[in-house]
């Protein structure tokens, strides 16, 4: 993800370059589908998506703001915790971190389609581990 977010914002100041030429112009779309790739192997599919672009030529404020909007979407994205993480800071089962958010009692982020998979933050860990008790 830091290696993700390190691309794109290369791509976005070469993009932002005050006299582009048209060969630039139409490598933007190649530089949102490669967003769009990266963005899919980084378990950010919704991204993907929205960076699959058919067309051969792209106007540079519309990339721009696709990568801009790419880079927003991976802040913070590095600090989640999968569930497997999670269980070993508390020093639990990965099966009590399931049954902690099915109770309410953890919250998470849901990352993918469908349901996705469960991604923690470390706050919302912390603050469960300073329950006093924890009673699914």
């Amino acid at each position: 993800m830091k290696d993700f977010r390190k691309w794109l914002r290369a791509e976005i100041a070469a993009l932002t370059d005050p006299e582009p030429d048209l060969p630039m112009c139409e490598g933007a779309a190649e530089t949102v589908r490669e967003a769009g790739r990266r963005a899919a192997a980084c378990g950010l599919p919704a991204l993907a998506q929205r960076c699959n672009i058919k067309t051969i030529a792209l106007a540079l404020p519309v990339a721009r703001a696709l990568l801009a909007e790419c880079l927003a979407a991976t802040e913070g994205k590095a600090d989640l915790l999968t569930v497997q993480a999670a269980a070993g800071r508390l020093g639990v089962s990965p099966k009590t971190i399931y049954a902690l958010v099915a109770a309410g009692k953890l919250r998470c982020q849901r990352v993918g389609n469908g349901r996705g998979t469960i991604r923690i933050r470390p706050a919302d860990l912390d603050r469960t581990a300073e329950t006093p008790r924890l009673r699914l």
